[in-house]
């Protein structure tokens, strides 16, 4: 009988037939090379022995043992992560704390600027120049810039070094403070290379190209501060009266009506510096009343009396000091 009450051999062995080791016995099957089977006490032990009966309460005590914590050591908690700024790391920046401009804003400025430049061109900054009154002409160009008449104030704003003035009908008159007051005649084309400024001395140069201009001196003249150059010749004022017709291709007529004006030839080739030399002797002198022509190749020749076509435009200008 058996552990079981069966009769021994009642039953087939579990193992019978099998040639593998017993599970957990450790010992190799009986078809590895060179090994043979186990005994069959040793077999017969292994297959009927009684595992061990666990302690009562052995489970819950493991149980409660792997739930357990408070033998660990305390896990250390790491601070917040702080980011890393080094000595060259740029501060952060600050945040804009004005409102955003909206469209409106923008476009109001935009409106504030085109209007400060249109009252800046309707009503220009204070020149040294004016528009004499008495002038009657019917279109002017600066600069290639037409001015009309009741354009005046806007023209003689216009005016400056190196301004082209281009006469197209009728006369203009301009005044340079108490100074100096030119008259151009229509199809007069004049260049102003220099021009003083306001209350300043300085130098007035004017290089007339053709056409004719009247000039005629103020009160405040100082008597040395006055050229008017052509392609023939280089007029000095030297406070007077005096009118000059740039003829192309032919030369230049100077007419005086008081004190007496220096006549220079310009020659081709001449240097700035030499032309303004102020020890060069002029080449002729014309006095009140009377008249001269200086050719384009240099001559100098006396005509006689000032013609009235001179005259009389100066008489008009002189009334500008009135």
């Amino acid at each position: 009988m058996n552990r079981h009450g069966e009769p021994q051999g009642a039953r087939p062995s579990p193992d019978e037939g099998r040639t593998g080791p017993h599970p957990g016995s450790g010992i190799p099957g009986a078809d590895a090379a060179g090994d043979a089977p186990p005994e069959p006490a040793l077999r017969h032990a292994l297959d009927h022995a009684r595992a061990p009966r666990p302690r009562d309460g052995f489970r819950d005590s493991l149980r409660a043992r792997f739930l357990d914590t408070s033998d660990l050591p305390a896990r250390p908690v790491a601070p917040p992560t702080q980011p890393h700024l080094t000595a060259s790391a740029a501060p952060p920046r600050a945040l804009d704390s004005r409102p955003p401009r909206g469209p409106w804003v923008r476009l109001s400025s935009i409106l504030a600027i085109a209007a400060a430049a249109l009252l800046m061109f309707l009503w220009p900054s204070e020149s040294a120049w004016r528009v004499s009154g008495s002038s009657d002409y019917v279109a002017v160009r600066v600069d290639g810039e037409s001015f009309l008449p009741g354009d005046g104030r806007r023209l003689a704003a216009a005016l400056r070094d190196g301004s082209l003035l281009e006469v197209e009908g009728g006369a203009l008159e301009l005044v340079l403070d108490q100074r100096v007051a030119l008259g151009l005649a229509s199809g007069t084309r004049a260049v102003l290379k220099r021009v003083p400024a306001e209350g300043t001395l300085g130098e007035l140069l004017v290089e007339q190209h053709q056409g004719s201009l009247a000039v005629v001196t103020g009160p405040e003249f100082d008597g040395t501060s006055l050229r008017i150059q052509t392609p023939s010749a280089e007029v000095r004022v030297l406070g007077t009266e005096f009118a000059l017709d740039v003829l192309p291709g032919t030369g230049t007529c100077v007419c005086c009506t008081e004190g007496s004006v220096a006549v220079f030839a310009r020659l081709p080739g001449a240097t700035e510096e030499a032309e303004r030399d102020p020890a060069r002797e002029p080449d002729w002198t014309v006095r009140g009343g009377n008249m001269g022509f200086v050719t384009d190749t240099g001559k100098l020749s006396e005509s006689g009396e000032a013609a009235s076509l001179h005259t009389t435009p100066l008489a008009s200008l002189r009334r500008v000091w009135d």
